[in-house]
C-alpha cells in the first residue's frame, strides 16, 4: 500500500510518499510565501496551492500508483466557507490574539469558563476557534452572515480535497465547539454562537475516506475518485506517528511552537483550566499542554534582531563558549502565553542582562527560556505521574546542544524516530487504517533510530537555572 500524506503546518505544506514496509520514500517540504502565511492568519487557496505544490514534486520522485491520500492540518483554526468551500477570509491560525478581549471578558465569570472548560476540553483563550467566532461576531454580523459553513483549517482541507462538508472529530476538538465528553458539537458553545449544526461539517472518524474532488484529482495528477481520508490535526497525528496511542508515551514537539501531550481514555480537566484535552482517535483523547513561543522566537532572534548576519552552524558553534551559570533568563512569551497560564497579554524578553552578554549568551538563555516554559507545562502534566517514555520531534532535532539541553531538563532519555515530521507519520498511519491495512492505530509501530540519554550530573544545574526561571516568570 501507498499513502500520499499532506500537511499543511503553521509555516510549511509537507507532503510524503509512504509505502508499507518501506517507510517514506519521497517527501517534500515547502515553505509558504509571506502572502500565503504570517503565522497569524493563512490564505486558503495559498495554502492549498502550497500543498498541491509539495505533492506533485513528492508524487513526482516517489511515483503516482497511490492507494489513498491522507490530510493533516494545524489544530487550534477558524475558517468560514462558502458554499463551494471556499475562504470568504484569512484562516486564523493559533497564534491570533485579536478575541483575547472576548475570551477574558468570559473568563472573569469563573464558574461560567469553568462550565465551558470541562464541556470542550479547550480553556477560554482565544487560541481556540469559538473566541475567534464570537469575536468576530462582536464586529458585526456581515462576515459571519455569509459563511456558509464554519470549520478549521484541517476541515477546509477536507473539504477542499473531496467536495464534501466533512471533518474528523480530531480536528475540530480544538475549535472549543466540540464536547469531549460525547465527541459531539457542543450545544451550549452552538447557542453561544448562535449557529445551528447545519452550518457546521459532518463528524467522522480520522480514517473515514471519501473520493477524491475532480479538481483536487487535477492539482495533484492522481485520477479522480482516489480515496481520500479526512485526517486530523498536527497535535494528535504527531502523538500517533510516534506510536502514542498506547498509554505511557510522551509525544514531545519543538516547532513554530512547542507541544507535549499524552494518551488519555478519560478526559483529564484539572481545575486550575491549565491543560487541554482533545480528541484523538478511536475513542482516545489527548491530554496536554502548547507553548506560543518556541521556534517563532528563534526566528525572531535570528532575522528579526540579528539582521540574519549569523547562520545557525555559527551560534551552535558558539553555544559551547558560554558559561551557562551566568547566562541571561529568557521568558518566551513575545507572541502571548498559551501554556501554562494561558494569557495572551502576556509579554517576554530577557532578564538578568550583563553588559558582559553578548549574542551566544543571549542565543543560549533563549534556547533554554524556550524548554523551561516546556518544562514548566510539563510539570502540570505530570502530576499524577511521569510518561514511561517521551519521543521528540520538531525543529529541535536540527539542533544537538538542544536535544542535549531538553533531555538534561527533563532528565529523560528523547527517543527520535525516523522522520523529524512526527505529523506526517501519523498521517500515514490514518492512510493505512483507511485503507484497512492495519486494524487500529496502535498496531502502527514508530521506529526509534537514536536515542538522547540525559546527563545526570546536569539536574541539579537545570533544577536550579529552573527555580531563577519560576522566580522571572512569577514576576511578570
Amino acid at each position: 500500500m501507498k499513502v500520499l500524506a499532506l500537511e499543511a503546518s503553521t509555516s510549511s505544506a509537507k507532503a510524503a510518499v509512504y509505502k508499507e514496509g518501506r517507510g517514506i520514500v519521497a517527501q517534500r517540504v515547502t515553505a509558504y510565501p509571506g502572502t500565503v502565511c504570517d503565522v497569524v492568519s493563512q490564505n486558503g487557496e495559498g495554502v492549498y496551492g502550497t500543498l498541491a505544490e509539495s505533492a506533485r514534486a513528492a508524487l513526482d520522485e516517489g511515483g503516482r500508483d497511490i492507494d489513498v491520500v491522507s490530510l493533516c492540518g494545524i489544530w487550534p483554526s477558524l475558517a468560514l466557507l462558502d458554499g463551494g468551500g471556499r475562504c470568504i477570509a484569512p484562516i486564523l491560525t493559533w497564534a491570533d490574539t485579536h478575541a483575547s478581549s472576548t475570551a477574558q471578558r468570559y473568563k472573569r465569570d469563573e464558574k461560567r469558563a469553568w462550565e465551558i472548560y470541562y464541556r470542550t476540553g479547550c480553556p477560554v483563550h482565544s487560541t481556540f476557534g469559538l473566541w475567534k467566532y464570537l469575536h468576530l461576531k462582536e464586529q458585526g454580523p456581515e462576515l459571519l452572515d455569509r459563511a456558509q459553513m464554519v470549520t478549521t483549517q484541517t476541515g477546509f482541507l477536507s473539504q477542499r480535497f473531496t467536495g464534501l462538508p466533512v471533518a474528523s472529530r480530531c480536528a475540530v476538538s480544538a475549535s472549543g465547539m466540540l464536547n469531549i465528553h460525547t465527541l459531539d458539537w457542543d450545544e451550549q458553545a452552538l447557542a453561544l454562537m448562535g449557529i445551528g449544526t447545519n452550518r457546521l461539517p459532518e463528524l467522522t472518524e480520522p480514517h473515514a475516506a471519501f473520493p477524491m474532488a475532480k479538481e483536487a484529482a487535477k492539482d495533484l495528477g492522481l485520477p479522480a475518485g482516489t480515496p481520500v481520508a479526512v485526517g486530523g490535526a498536527d497535535g494528535a497525528l504527531n502523538q500517533i506517528g510516534q506510536g502514542g496511542m498506547a498509554p505511557g508515551v510522551m509525544s514531545f514537539s519543538v516547532g513554530t511552537s512547542g507541544a507535549i501531550r499524552l494518551a488519555v481514555q478519560k478526559p483529564i480537566l484539572p481545575r486550575s483550566a491549565n491543560l487541554w484535552c482533545h480528541a484523538m482517535a478511536e475513542d482516545v483523547r489527548l491530554s496536554g499542554v502548547a507553548t506560543s513561543g518556541a521556534g517563532n522566537c528563534v526566528q525572531w532572534f535570528t532575522k528579526t534582531l540579528l539582521g540574519g548576519r549569523y547562520d545557525y552552524a555559527a551560534l551552535e558553534r558558539a553555544l559551547v563558549r558560554v558559561d551557562r551559570a551566568e547566562a541571561p533568563v529568557f521568558l518566551p512569551f513575545l507572541y502571548g502565553e498559551r501554556g501554562p497560564g494561558w494569557r495572551d497579554d502576556q509579554r517576554g524578553g530577557f532578564v538578568d542582562v550583563e553588559g558582559r552578554h553578548g549574542v551566544a549568551e543571549h542565543y543560549y538563555a533563549l534556547l533554554e527560556g524556550i524548554l523551561m516554559n516546556i518544562y514548566h507545562c510539563y510539570t502540570l502534566l505530570t502530576e499524577s505521574g511521569k510518561p514511561e517514555r517521551i519521543v521528540a520531534s520538531g525543529g529541535i532535532e536540527a539542533s544537538p546542544f538542544w536535544l542535549q539541553m531538553a533531555a538534561d531538563i527533563l532528565q529523560m532519555p528523547l527517543e527520535l524516530g525516523e522522520n523529524p515530521h512526527s505529523s506526517i507519520m501519523g498521517a500515514a498511519a490514518i492512510g493505512l487504517r483507511a485503507v484497512e491495512a492495519i486494524p487500529a492505530y496502535a498496531c502502527f509501530k514508530a521506529k526509534t533510530v537514536r536515542t538522547v540519554n540525559p546527563n545526570p550530573e546536569m539536574k541539579d544545574f537545570y533544577a536550579r537555572r529552573f527555580r531563577r526561571y519560576l522566580g522571572a516568570y512569577q514576576k511578570l
